[in-house]
């Protein structure tokens, strides 16, 4: 089932969005302290904001759910992004868990030519034959590329690869969790959004999350 803003926060919508963006504009470049985020452009053009909070309170000491998580192997001739950080300097794409490159992982990269596209899947709730990868390709909109199988490492771990064609049109590439009760896209596949059911993808970060807690942005 889709979930809507209205399924977590019964109040008015508008009216919050439109304070919490005034909030955010007057946090720009400010210091930040307790429960005092600052916000910060992006070099994107137009800009696109980003912004963290800093808590006096240890966030390892609120609830925590544990939720799939999946990465790239970094391809040949593909840099991970080590140097982005957020408002308190910490690395945006941090992974608590040490990948073979270090514990920075990779989200997405550029499809610029035929590859062979692997990673690893992290907390896995079930058997890894209970799931699968489908790769995508984003440039318009999002095209399918091909599917993995996973092989199991033991501890909640597995490794993934596919070949991925290159049909001519850069685009960003993003593995995406599914289990196997969920069809797989059939080839030649595409469209403005994901198919549903998946668990996770590879621009959702690594580690667990906050339980009975959202975030707004």
């Amino acid at each position: 089932m889709t979930k809507r803003v209205k399924d977590f926060w019964p109040g008015d919508f508008q009216r919050d969005f439109a304070q919490t963006l005034a909030w955010l504009i007057d946090r720009q470049n400010a210091p930040a302290g307790n429960w005092q985020a600052n916000a910060l452009a992006t070099t994107t053009t137009p800009a696109m904001w980003q912004c963290g909070i800093v808590s006096s309170a240890d966030f390892s000491n609120c609830t925590q759910a544990a939720i799939e998580n999946i990465v790239f192997d970094v391809p040949p001739g593909v840099v991970e992004d080590s140097i982005s950080a957020g408002p308190d300097g910490f690395p945006i794409n941090y992974s608590p868990v040490v990948l073979p490159g270090g514990q920075i992982f990779l989200n997405t990269f550029l499809l610029t030519a035929a590859i062979t596209a692997s990673g690893r899947c992290f907390s896995l709730l079930n058997p890894a034959s209970q799931y699968r990868v489908d790769l995508f390709v984003g440039t318009d909109v999002w095209y399918y590329k091909g599917s993995a199988a996973l092989s199991d490492l033991g501890g909640g771990m597995a490794a993934w690869s596919a070949g991925i064609s290159y049909g001519g049109t850069p685009g960003a590439m993003l593995a995406v969790l599914y289990p196997t009760s969920v069809a797989q896209p059939s080839s030649g596949w595409f469209g403005a959004t994901l198919p549903a059911g998946w668990k996770a993808h590879t621009n959702m970060g690594v580690g667990t999350k906050l339980a009975d807690y959202i975030g707004r942005v």
